[in-house]
């Protein structure tokens, strides 16, 4: 093994401090500069998501079989003839509280005409969901999906989201955010005699 002698390491030069640093300065600008360009590129581009908006949909519904809150077995098929407003919630989620009473004045509106309100608690548990459910007096059945088998099966991008399905059993409309009984009805309006 060969031995470096005192007069070898001391006609060496250290690296200075900026040469040790330069690199790790150079890391931190490239990745701001990445950053900035990621953020610009997302504000150009806008939201992926039309929040606030009916966006149209085609195909059918996938069925699904749910128990309700009171015991009942609920399945989708079995609403066919029916328009279906089908609510995607969840009792943690602050803008689905927004939207409760709502759902609530177009559910009274259009009972008895031809209309199927549902609500489905994504990922969410039973006593928070009946909590809910009783706090604002819902009306309609509402079941619990606590593995998200339903709302992934129906594309969720978050909640609360809201879809409109024909009496054939076809999505026609979904609305992404919460929806005000305003927005709700001007949907419904042309689909319900």
């Amino acid at each position: 093994m060969a031995e470096i002698s005192a007069g070898e390491l001391r006609g060496a030069t250290p690296p200075t401090p900026w040469r040790q640093r330069r690199w790790l300065l150079l890391a931190v600008i490239v990745g701001v500069v990445a950053l900035l360009g990621l953020l610009y590129w997302g504000m150009v581009r806008g939201p992926s998501t039309q929040v606030g908006k009916a966006v149209p949909l085609s195909g059918p519904a996938q069925d699904f079989s749910v128990t309700t809150l009171d015991g009942q077995t609920l399945r989708l098929s079995d609403l066919r003839g029916k328009t279906v407003v089908l609510n995607l919630w969840a009792s943690w989620c602050g803008p689905c509280r927004d939207e409760a009473r709502e759902l609530n004045r177009s559910y009274e509106l259009y009972k008895g005409r031809g209309v199927a309100f549902v609500g489905i608690a994504f990922n969410d548990d039973i006593d928070p969901m009946r909590q809910f459910v009783n706090e604002y007096a819902v009306p309609y059945p509402t079941a619990l999906d606590p593995e998200g088998r339903i709302s992934v099966g129906l594309g969720i991008t978050g909640v609360p989201e809201t879809y409109l399905i024909d009496p054939q059993g076809h999505l026609i409309k979904k609305w992404i955010g919460p929806i005000t009984a305003t927005q709700l009805n001007g949907l419904l309006a042309p689909l319900v005699p």
